[in-house]
């Protein structure tokens, strides 16, 4: 599905088979001109799978709003162990936000940062987290 530019509208009712499925493990939306709008409704569908564990959403226009709502449904997902926001537009107080998400709920989740905003000054601000970023442990 990577750079179909499904955008917001495209990703709401994909959002809906992604909740609904019991055997979608890996989710590649990579440059479909996602905003906070369409972040917002994966992070809903992230909350209901039961069975989605990678999400790879890089190279999109998401900024710390909807990084918000993604920290928020990694906190509360059962089966997400790998999610890739890289390149958007994502500033410190998003990253700190999904990095706390991950160490707040004690879960083992990669978290692919790299190319937003800051993101360096952001993780090197940051508690000692169970997160990875930019592919490196921190």
């Amino acid at each position: 599905l990577a750079n179909n530019h499904m955008g917001d509208e495209g990703i709401r009712f994909l959002s809906k088979s992604i909740a609904q499925s019991f055997s979608m493990k890996y989710l590649n939306v990579s440059g479909c001109q996602i905003t906070n709008q369409g972040a917002t409704h994966l992070s809903e569908a992230i909350k209901e799978s039961t069975s989605l564990q990678a999400l790879v959403a890089s190279d999109n226009a998401i900024e710390d709003e909807g990084a918000f709502a993604l920290a928020g449904a990694i906190g509360v997902s059962t089966t997400i162990t790998r999610v890739d926001l890289s390149n958007n537009r994502i500033e410190s107080g998003g990253i700190r936000c999904l990095n706390k998400s991950v160490e707040l709920h004690a879960k083992r989740i990669v978290l692919n940062l790299e190319g937003n905003l800051d993101a360096d000054s952001a993780v090197a601000a940051g508690d000692d987290l169970m997160a990875m970023v930019s592919g490196h442990p921190r």
